[in-house]
C-alpha cells in the first residue's frame, strides 16, 4: 500500500496545531520582551596588556656575573601574566587603593540585621572585603588573545560606572602589583643586609693584611725562602764533604789503631810522617839482622835474645809516635763531627724556617683569598641591593620595562551583554516557533485519536476507499 507524502503529513500536524504554535510563540515572546526590559542590563568592560619581552630572571643566591640574555615569550609567560591579572592579591590591593579615594563597590544585596541571640547561633559573616573579591573574581575574565602576546582582561557587572574605575584601577596596581611578585619587598633589605655584613668582615680581614704587611709580605717571605734554599744546598755540598772525609779518615784512623793494638811488631809504613822514616829503617835493620841470626842460632839463644831486646827498645819510640799520630786523628774526626752536627743543625733551622715561612705565606694567601672573596661578595650584593631598590623605585611609578597597558576602559566603555534590545526579541520569536513546534509534534505523538485516512490504515489495517468532508 502506498503511504501519504511525509511532507504533506507534516504540514498537516502544523496547520493541525496552529494555535498551540502561536501561543507558545507569543509567550516565549513575550517573556523575551520582559527579560529586555525588566531584566538587570549586565555591561562588560575590558581592557589588555601587551608583553614586550621576557622578563630576565637574576636568583638572588647566585653571586657570579650572570649574562642576562631576553628570551622569546612562551604561552607559559602569557598564562603567568593571566594569572597575575586575576588574582586574588591584585584585586583585594585595587579594592583597598579605592577604598583609599572614597570610592566604595556597589552594595548588590542589603544586609539584615540580625538579633543577637539569634547571631550567636549563626556561622560568623564573612569579611566584607573578603566577599566582595570573591565577587569581583567570579566576574573577572582574563584571556590570551590568539596569535599575539596580548592578555585581554574584562569585567562583567551591572554597573558600568564601577566596572570602568575598578577595571582602569586594577590596570595601573598591576603593574605595581607585578614588580612586587617578581621583586619582593624584603628583597632590597636581604640584600643590605648581607652587604653590611660582607663590608664588616671586609674591614676586619683588611685589618688582618695590614698587620701581616707591617711584619713581611709574601715578596719577602718568597725572597728569604729562596736565599735559605740556596744556602741550604751549599750546606748540604759541605756537608757531603765533610761525611766523606770523615767516612776515610776514620778508615785510617781504624786501621792505625787496629795496627797500635795488634802484639806484633808493625811498621806503620802505610803512614805519611817523615819522624816515623829514621825510626822504621832502624827497626827494619833490627829486625833482618834477628831474621840473619835465626838461620844460625836458636830462638832461645843469647844473641837472637840480645836483638829481640833491641827490636823491643827500637819499637817503643815508634808505637809512641804512632799512638801521638793517632790520638790527632782521633781529635780530627771529633772535629769533623762536630762541624757535621753543626751543619745538621744549621740545615734543619733553614729547613724549620722555610716551614714557619710558608705557612706564613699560606697564611697570607688565604687571607688575600678571603679578601678577595669577601670583596666581591660586597661588590655583588651591593648591585643587587641597587638593582631591587630600583625596581621598587620603578614599582612606585607604576612602570614596567618589559609589560604596557594596552587598552584601558573609558568612560562609556562598556558593552552591554544581556538583554540586548533587538536581539532579544527575536531570540525570543526564533525560540518561540521551536518550542511551539516542538510541543506540535510532541501533541500529535501523544494523540492517538483517527482523524486522517491514513490513520484508519495504520490502526485497522483495511484500505480506504475515500473520505467525505465534515458538511
Amino acid at each position: 500500500m502506498q503511504t501519504e507524502d511525509w511532507k504533506r503529513e507534516l504540514c498537516e500536524i502544523f496547520f493541525a496545531r496552529i494555535w498551540t504554535i502561536l501561543i507558545t510563540t507569543a509567550v516565549v515572546f513575550a517573556g523575551a520582551v520582559a527579560v529586555t526590559y525588566l531584566w538587570p542590563q549586565t555591561y562588560s568592560t575590558t581592557g589588555s596588556v601587551v608583553m614586550r619581552g621576557k622578563r630576565p630572571q637574576i636568583s638572588p643566591e647566585m653571586l657570579e656575573t650572570l649574562d642576562v640574555r631576553i628570551l622569546s615569550i612562551t604561552k607559559e609567560d602569557l598564562s603567568t601574566e593571566a594569572e597575575i591579572l586575576g588574582s586574588t592579591g591584585l584585586v583585594r590591593q585595587t579594592l583597598e587603593a579605592l577604598r583609599a579615594e572614597g570610592v566604595q563597590p556597589p552594595e548588590e544585596k542589603s544586609r539584615v540585621v540580625l538579633p543577637a541571640a539569634l547571631a550567636r547561633n549563626l556561622r560568623p559573616v564573612q569579611d566584607p572585603t573578603t566577599e566582595n573579591v570573591r565577587k569581583i573574581r567570579e566576574k573577572l575574565r582574563t584571556e590570551t588573545v590568539p596569535a599575539s602576546n596580548v592578555v585581554q582582561v574584562s569585567l562583567r557587572g551591572t554597573n558600568p560606572q564601577w566596572s570602568e574605575s575598578f577595571l582602569g584601577r586594577m590596570l595601573d596596581e598591576y603593574l605595581v602589583y607585578r614588580s612586587s611578585v617578581f621583586n619582593p619587598g624584603g628583597e632590597g633589605a636581604f640584600f643590605r643586609e648581607r652587604a653590611d655584613l660582607y663590608r664588616l668582615q671586609l674591614e676586619q680581614v683588611e685589618e688582618q693584611l695590614i698587620d701581616a704587611a707591617t711584619t713581611s709580605s709574601v715578596t719577602l717571605i718568597e725572597r728569604e725562602m729562596t736565599n735559605n734554599l740556596d744556602l741550604k744546598m751549599d750546606l748540604e755540598k759541605q756537608l757531603t764533604l765533610l761525611r766523606d772525609e770523615y767516612i776515610q779518615k776514620e778508615k785510617d784512623a781504624a786501621s792505625l789503631r787496629k795496627a797500635i793494638g795488634s802484639n806484633d811488631v808493625q811498621f806503620f809504613s802505610f803512614l805519611d810522617n817523615d819522624a816515623l822514616i829514621p825510626l822504621n829503617q832502624a827497626l827494619a835493620g833490627l829486625t833482618a839482622l834477628r831474621a840473619e841470626a835465626l838461620r844460625d842460632f836458636r830462638p832461645d839463644s843469647d844473641k837472637v835474645r840480645a836483638l829481640n831486646t833491641h827490636i823491643k827498645n827500637a819499637y817503643q819510640p815508634l808505637l809512641v809516635e804512632a799512638k801521638q799520630i793517632l790520638s790527632s786523628r782521633e781529635s780530627e774526626l771529633e772535629g769533623l763531627l762536630s762541624r757535621i752536627g753543626e751543619l745538621e743543625t744549621a740545615v734543619r733551622g733553614l729547613e724549620e724556617r722555610n716551614v714557619t715561612l710558608q705557612r706564613l705565606a699560606t697564611d697570607f694567601l688565604r687571607i688575600t683569598r678571603e679578601a678577595d672573596l669577601l670583596k666581591f661578595s660586597y661588590e655583588t650584593f651591593s648591585k643587587r641591593r641597587e638593582e631591587a631598590e630600583i625596581n621598587s623605585a620603578i614599582a612606585r611609578a607604576s612602570l614596567s620595562g618589559d609589560v604596557s597597558i594596552l587598552t584601558r576602559p573609558v568612560e562609556g566603555s562598556a558593552e552591554l551583554l544581556f538583554p540586548r534590545p533587538l536581539a532579544t526579541p527575536i531570540l525570543g520569536i526564533v525560540a518561540g516557533l521551536i518550542a511551539g513546534c516542538g510541543l506540535a509534534l510532541l501533541g500529535e505523538y501523544l494523540d492517538h485519536r483517527v482523524r486522517r485516512p491514513a490513520d484508519i490504515g495504520r490502526h485497522i489495517g483495511l484500505p480506504v476507499i475515500c473520505s467525505l468532508k465534515k458538511a
